[in-house]
């Protein structure tokens, strides 16, 4: 049931800015912490298993889902690609912080929402404006 016809529009801002923050994570994991020895050692000591393999998904998912998800290209698959990061994030990194990002800790406020954005981006498909027809 169309509202004003602004729906897919809709969809392209939050397909947009969840694209560059999933380019943003993967800039951040290359040259900021250091990819592959730097991401897998941060990986180790947060505990999550198979820090070799979390390395490449999470530079796969955020890098390549990111550009997909610009593009409007597979943004479904794309999307569900970040989703084992995301909830990864928020159980092995966040969740010992608390909820808020407050006085120095960085909560699992931020990474439960960008989860949230991405399950609706699978929910809501890709917008306006894809490379794909």
């Amino acid at each position: 049931m169309a509202r004003g016809g602004l729906e897919a529009y809709g969809t392209l801002v939050l397909r947009l800015c969840l694209g560059v923050i999933y380019l943003a994570h993967a800039y951040l994991a290359v040259y900021r912490i250091g990819f592959p020895s730097g991401l897998i050692a941060y990986q180790r000591s947060a505990g999550i298993p198979l820090p070799e393999l979390g390395a490449w998904y999470l530079l796969l998912a955020h890098g390549l889902g990111g550009i997909l998800l610009v593009l409007g290209i597979l943004v479904r698959w794309a999307a569900l690609a970040n989703i084992p990061v995301m909830a990864g994030a928020i159980w092995f990194v966040h969740s010992s912080q608390g909820f808020f990002i407050f006085a120095g800790k960085n909560g699992y406020e931020y990474p439960l929402f960008v989860l949230g954005a991405t399950v609706a981006q699978i929910l809501l498909g890709p917008g306006a404006f894809t490379l794909k027809k």
